[in-house]
């Protein structure tokens, strides 16, 4: 049957049609990837399932209970926080055009949905994330606080993962993971610039010849002596 495409546009489509078709596969995959049995809990074998099915008779079936390191409702806040985002990053490109865009509805906000095989991706990327990070901060831990006795055993003094040590050990992930998918830097930090010793004389001059002022403006008038009462003429 002859296509409709014309040849100049049929490699196009070609390519398009391909990758729907992988992206399709991809979905499907994911899709199903959160029954795979490493992803499931394993079932009680004394444990019996039954329903009825249409004709009456009871049936077994079998229950597949997932387990999961956060939960769905943390997803849905993380969506609807993405999706506020969105709309004030679109009213603030709309307002350099001078254009209104009218943002959600406090009544009815959006509310995202993420399918199972998202879910499972991105749940698998932030717990490599966690554990990364976790293996640094262990290995700084006995690193930074392991002591040598006099036998010739090293014993580690701190047992425990200190707040201060993990932010370095997350920071070090984020600039390993984040930073070759950025352009620039992903905070840029200004400090003011260091003050000669000159600098600080005069400044130090200045406020010592302002702070006399003030307390000059400030202190308070002594009062006045009343005067003495003339007396009366004979």
């Amino acid at each position: 049957m002859p296509s409709d495409v014309p040849a100049t546009r049929q490699s196009a489509v070609n390519l398009l049609q391909g990758a729907r078709t992988i992206a399709k596969k991809i979905n499907d995959t994911w899709q199903v990837g959160p029954k795979a049995r490493m992803f499931t809990r394993k079932p009680d074998p004394n444990k019996k399932y039954f329903r009825t099915d249409k004709k009456g008779k009871k049936v077994e079936y079998k229950v597949v209970r997932t387990n999961r390191l956060i939960s769905g409702h943390a997803y849905k806040i993380g969506l609807s926080g993405a999706a506020l985002y969105a709309g004030a990053v679109l009213n603030s490109d709309g307002g350099a055009y001078n254009i209104a865009v009218a943002g959600e509805s406090k009544r009815a906000p959006w509310l995202p949905a993420m399918s199972s095989g998202a879910t499972l991706l991105l749940e698998q990327f932030l717990c490599a994330y966690a554990q990364e990070a976790t293996a640094n901060a262990r290995e700084a831990r006995v690193l930074l606080n392991t002591t040598t006795k006099e036998d010739g055993t090293t014993h580690c003094t701190q047992k425990r993962l200190s707040r201060g040590l993990m932010k370095v050990c997350f920071d070090a992930v984020d600039s390993r993971i984040f930073n070759a998918a950025t352009p620039s830097s992903r905070a840029i930090v200004c400090k003011p610039r260091a003050k000669t010793k000159k600098e600080k004389t005069d400044e130090a001059a200045e406020g010592g010849g302002a702070s006399d002022a003030a307390a000059k403006s400030t202190k308070p008038k002594a009062p006045k002596a009343a005067k003495a009462p003339k007396a009366a003429k004979a």
